[in-house]
């Protein structure tokens, strides 16, 4: 069990350039139901102005701020972060991102209950340029085939010296590495299904471009836990790349229904409007344009190339399977990319329709009250695609 019914928690957060996002960060801790808290920024060779000077009307007493000269990355400022913290427990938080108000005591509290447990997430509200629940149900295959844990987990002062810290060799994605020693040590972690951690999504934020040159890396730093369990690594990771290709070919599908149905809809809108320009019931509109633009085309059409190749273990070299696993991650992440577009397209012809389907019933409520009705039969008839 916990030494103390209420242990001190140590947040740590490490500080680089997010200026804009930083002060709501610190306030969602200070808005904990929780109230053993103690909060460590480490400032990772931010440009000005200082991390300490945005949070000026703060209670600092309760901040601990330490300066990097130079840019060391994530994994070093939360190593410094955590050599200079106090806790029991252990809380990482980047300086973007925020917690629920009872984060915290939630997640204490479960890791109270059992001197097994190690370390406790919650589910996860992604905002800002997305928005979703993530689930994400961590294991050590999952881990090692790419399926991220949070980044904010809460965990024993032990697991982070039993883990070895975080890997500075590292860079963009320093949790995965350290939940792989963690998760390969056979130490129990639980996730909490509500999502009280709140992850923000947005242009500059750590890009999943960025982690996949580090797959070959991670591999390379874990390789006894990753050849231990090839097997069942190589069955996710094939299931994630099928589950990828099957949710790209629906979404595709869908858009082209979706674009059917906007030009047949955009035909027998300007076939109404024709009708009433012509009697001069209505000024001639402004002409529809729908262009899609060169980075959906792309998207869309795709690369022949892109295909996965199947990873089977029994027939591979360990170094040879290292080699598919990092092109397969690249085409992974490049096919993610490609969704995105088309999902950000889909929106925005979705928009257009329902704008489209709006203008449409207006123009045949005026066919309606002119008595209209009999020279237009199969413009009233037409069904609206759904």
């Amino acid at each position: 069990m916990l030494s103390s019914p209420s242990p001190l928690v140590s947040v740590l957060i490490p500080f680089y350039n997010a200026h804009q996002y930083v002060r709501e960060t610190v306030q969602s801790v200070f808005q904990q139901s929780y109230e053993n808290i103690e909060i460590i920024i480490v400032n990772d060779g931010s440009r000005l102005p200082r991390v300490k000077d945005l949070l000026g009307d703060f209670d600092l007493s309760r901040i601990n701020f330490i300066d990097h000269e130079t840019n060391q990355g994530l994994a070093a400022a939360r190593n410094t972060a955590f050599h200079a913290s106090k806790g029991d427990l252990i809380l990482p938080l980047d300086a973007d991102d925020l917690i629920h108000p009872d984060f915290l005591i939630k997640t204490v509290s479960k890791l109270q209950e059992s001197e097994d447990l190690s370390a406790v997430y919650t589910q996860v509200k992604i905002f800002g340029d997305v928005e979703m629940i993530w689930s994400p149900n961590a294991t050590l295959a999952k881990l090692m085939s790419g399926l991220p844990i949070p980044s904010t987990v809460l965990f024993r002062r032990s697991v982070f010296e039993k883990a070895g810290g975080f890997n500075q060799n590292i860079k963009s994605s320093p949790d995965v590495d350290f939940w792989i020693r963690v998760f390969a040590l056979g130490l129990k972690v639980h996730q909490i299904d509500e999502p009280l951690y709140l992850y923000r999504k947005y242009s500059g934020s750590l890009s999943d471009e960025g982690k996949l040159t580090e797959v070959e890396v991670i591999v390379a730093e874990n390789a006894t836990s990753f050849f231990d369990n090839l097997e069942e690594v190589c069955s996710v990771l094939n299931n994630k790349y099928e589950q990828l290709d099957s949710d790209l070919r629906t979404l595709k599908d869908g858009y082209i229904q979706l674009f059917e149905g906007n030009c047949n809809l955009r035909k027998r809108y300007e076939d109404v409007v024709e009708q009433l320009v012509k009697r001069k019931i209505v000024s001639p509109p402004a002409p529809l344009v729908f262009e899609n633009s060169r980075e959906f085309e792309q998207a869309f059409k795709g690369d022949s190339t892109d295909e996965f190749v199947p990873v089977k273990n029994q027939e591979l070299e360990f170094e040879e399977w290292i080699q598919i696993l990092g092109l397969n991650e690249r085409k992974y992440f490049r096919k993610k990319a490609r969704y995105g577009k088309i999902e950000e397209e889909f929106k925005r012809l979705e928009t257009e329709y329902l704008l489209l389907h709006s203008l449409f019933d207006k123009q045949v409520e005026i066919l309606k009250k002119l008595g209209l009705k009999w020279k237009f039969q199969n413009v009233l008839k037409f069904k609206i695609f759904q």
